[in-house]
C-alpha cells in the first residue's frame, strides 16, 4: 500500500493528476490502507488526508501542499526501499543529475538514488 500511495503523490507532484483526483483516490482507497495494517502506509495516508482537508479549507496554498507531500514521500520512500547512492551522470533510468529515483518516482534537488 505504501508504494501505491507514493505513486499517487508522485503523479500529483508531476502534474499527471489534479489535486481533486489525488483526493478522490485517497478517499476511495483509505479503507484498503487501513485494512493493510501497514503502519507506514496508514501514517502517510493520514497525513495526506489531513493536508488535503487543510488545503480545501484554505488553511494553506497548493505550493505548501506540494512541499508537504514531497517531504512525506521522500521520507516514506527512503524507508520503504533499500538503496545505494551513485555518482556520475546517470543512465537511462536517471533523467538528470540531482534527482531522487525510487520505484520510478523522481524528486528534484535530491541525491541520485537508485532503488535496488
Amino acid at each position: 500500500m505504501l508504494n501505491e500511495l507514493l505513486k499517487q503523490i508522485n503523479a500529483y507532484l508531476t502534474g499527471q493528476v489534479s489535486v481533486q483526483q489525488l483526493e478522490d483516490w485517497t478517499v476511495s482507497h483509505l479503507q484498503s490502507v487501513l485494512d493493510s495494517k501497514d503502519s507506514k502506509a496508514i501514517d502517510l495516508a493520514d497525513k495526506i488526508d489531513a493536508d488535503l482537508v487543510q488545503f480545501d479549507e484554505g488553511i494553506f496554498d497548493e505550493k505548501t501542499l506540494k512541499d508537504r507531500l514531497q517531504s512525506y514521500s521522500l521520507i516514506a520512500g527512503l524507508s520503504a526501499v533499500s538503496y545505494s547512492i551513485i555518482a556520475g551522470t546517470g543512465d537511462s533510468t536517471i533523467t538528470k543529475a540531482g534527482n531522487f529515483i525510487s520505484e520510478n518516482l523522481t524528486y528534484p534537488n535530491q541525491p541520485i538514488i537508485v532503488s535496488r
